[in-house]
């Protein structure tokens, strides 16, 4: 069993992954896909933020310059996609 344990790993991200399609898909019918992403980012930063609340308190001014950096390329490609995400179905949208 150990041996497979890559292969599961694997099949379960992918299955969460693409499940976030269907439940971004979902939530595009009661909101605004800036709302979804708003929420998506809140989400994510308040649980990484307890997680990680020691290490960011030895975080230097220039990696906060970098992961504004970062993060703006990430919030354009996800607000790209949620956008997109609108006019199509998530199953057509991976493709």
């Amino acid at each position: 069993m150990r041996k497979y344990i890559g292969e599961l790993m694997l099949c379960i991200t992918a299955i969460i992954w693409g499940s976030g399609f269907v439940v971004s898909a979902i939530s595009l019918d009661h909101y605004t896909p800036y709302q979804v992403l708003a929420g998506r980012f809140l989400v994510g930063f308040v649980i990484l933020s307890i997680i990680f609340y020691k290490k960011l308190k030895g975080i230097d001014m220039g990696v906060i310059k970098k992961g504004f950096i970062l993060g703006f390329f990430l919030y354009v490609a996800f607000a790209l996609q949620t956008v997109g995400l609108q006019f199509t179905t998530p199953s057509k949208k991976l493709f």
